[in-house]
């Protein structure tokens, strides 16, 4: 009975794990960029992840997606200081000051 108990408590642990992996497919880059649409961006740009077309920065408390791989704009980043790291990667965020290295 006791091992019974230990194989379902690790089956269980095992399945939460399971449940709580994500990942995202990798980008698949054309191997010639073709033209962008140009954009006007208040808080800055930089390249997507082909490196072929500028994107708009995220402003200061403007919404934003760790997962969607969005960037805010100098001196902020992308996350809410209250949340665990799963939350941090799956969940809406908002660009908020980085922390300051002491």
């Amino acid at each position: 009975m006791k091992n019974l108990v230990l194989v379902l408590t690790f089956v269980t642990l095992l399945g939460v794990f399971f449940v709580n992996v994500e990942s995202t497919s990798p980008v698949q880059c054309p191997e010639k960029c073709y033209p962008c649409e140009p954009v006007d961006c208040p808080c800055g740009t930089y390249e997507d992840q082909c490196n072929c077309c500028d994107l708009c920065k995220k402003c200061k408390s403007e919404s934003c997606s760790v997962l969607a791989g969005e960037v805010c704009e100098e001196g902020y980043r992308c996350g809410d200081p209250d949340q665990g790291y799963l939350a941090y990667v799956n969940g809406a965020h908002t660009c908020i000051p980085e922390k300051k290295e002491e």
